[in-house]
């Protein structure tokens, strides 16, 4: 999603049209405009990838587009099962929850009592960063969400496999979002994981330590078999 050699994201040099493009994306997410069905996985992907930036109207942004998305899939993509469309409100609860608006914003204020308070002193302006955990627990809500659709297993495989390929592309792509991207990956790959997938993480690891050795390719192989 970002080039390489930008210590922050509001570096890149696209970043003001980021911000255009995620206002557009929340005016597009009321009644499923946004198309989910086609588009779920990179929605997602884009929220966990940038809802620890310095920009609080961003962070607020994100949140309510994470928002509305679940409502749109309750009310014009609903699971199959009824059991699943139950957790699927419950996720959507648990996400307009206070604790999830301090995972993103830091802070308990919402965006709108900002806007229609003349009062800036309750714009947070020196934000502190939003620790990997908190990225953890967003990505465990999305992933439960995913799973939802489990009986549906044609969507439920498209939107698996295109997080995972996304994910796993900014994973091994030495970016500035790549820390976060192992968590992320380590989360929506909880089920299965591909051999060629531990492979990779062996030899990002052996490289890190410069210990590339055979008794290295030794482990992996050992280590592969359970």
């Amino acid at each position: 999603m970002v080039e390489k050699g930008f210590k922050k994201i509001e570096d890149y040099e696209k970043w003001n049209e980021i911000l255009i493009l995620t206002r557009f994306l929340l005016y597009l997410s009321f009644e499923n405009l946004i198309s989910l069905e086609n588009n779920l996985p990179d929605i997602f992907h884009f929220i966990i990838n940038t809802h620890w930036v310095n920009s609080f109207y961003l962070r607020s942004w994100l949140l309510s587009l994470a928002i509305n998305i679940l409502h749109s899939l309750s009310t014009k993509l609903p699971p199959k099962m009824e059991k699943d469309y139950e957790i699927l409100v419950k996720l959507l609860k648990e996400i307009s929850d206070i604790r999830f608006r301090m995972l993103f914003t830091g802070t308990g204020v919402k965006q709108n009592e900002i806007l229609t308070n003349k009062n800036q002193n309750l714009i947070p302006h020196n934000l502190s960063e939003i620790p990997i955990v908190s990225t953890e627990k967003i990505t465990q809500l999305f992933n439960q969400v995913l799973k939802c659709y489990k009986n549906d297993t044609e969507i439920y495989n498209k939107w698996q496999n295109k997080w995972i390929q996304t994910t796993t592309k900014c994973t091994f792509d030495n970016s500035i979002i790549q820390c976060r991207s192992f968590v992320i990956l380590g989360v929506i790959t909880d089920e299965e994981v591909k051999t060629e997938l531990i492979k990779r993480f062996f030899h990002i690891l052996a490289v890190y330590w410069g210990i590339w050795t055979l008794q290295t390719k030794q482990i992996e192989t050992c280590a592969l078999q359970y």
